[in-house]
């Protein structure tokens, strides 16, 4: 779908105006929802949104305003992760994504601020689940309550558990 030259980038084949394939990097691209795709990508000092229809050659993209040196997947790492939801970070923040919650690609609606998140420990699990090494999220809120040293999240014969030592 995708390819660059030394000028420019293209999407299908047609060159996608105002993006420098300097550095073009897609940070996630598994967020799905029906036929909607959402792609996140970075270039040398940009950051985007992009949403795509499976097999269509139309698209929308939205610039965003993120870091894009330190702009990452919190998920990279993770095997379970989510089609429908993520957590990303730059060397500001860490930010939550939810697909069922976006009608609209508008730059203020498409990732929240998961507030007072410590960035280097932060580590996302499944089922819209991530702790740091003061707290446990859900999404951007935190899970009052939880044990952050014994909190974790699995699958067992196709079910998710996300327990701790108190529940």
């Amino acid at each position: 779908e995708f390819s660059k030259d030394k000028n420019n980038v293209y999407y299908y084949g047609n060159k996608m105006k105002g993006i420098s394939p300097v550095g073009l990097e897609f940070v996630d691209s598994n967020f799905k929802n029906g036929e909607d795709i959402i792609s996140f990508f970075k270039t040398k000092d940009k950051v985007y949104a992009l949403k795509t229809r499976t097999g269509k050659e139309a698209y929308e993209i939205v610039p965003l305003n993120f870091d894009a040196t330190s702009f990452k997947d919190s998920n990279a790492d993770n095997p379970y992760g989510s089609k429908f939801e993520g957590y990303f970070q730059d060397k500001n923040g860490v930010y939550y994504f939810d697909m069922s919650k976006l009608d609209k690609l508008t730059p203020n609606n498409i990732l929240s601020k998961v507030e007072n998140a410590d960035i280097p420990s932060f580590v996302q699990y499944m089922a819209g689940y991530a702790k740091d090494k003061n707290k446990v999220y859900c999404g951007t809120k935190e899970v009052k309550g939880a044990d952050v040293e014994s909190f974790a999240a699995f699958t067992i014969d196709g079910e998710d558990i996300i327990k701790d030592k108190n529940k």
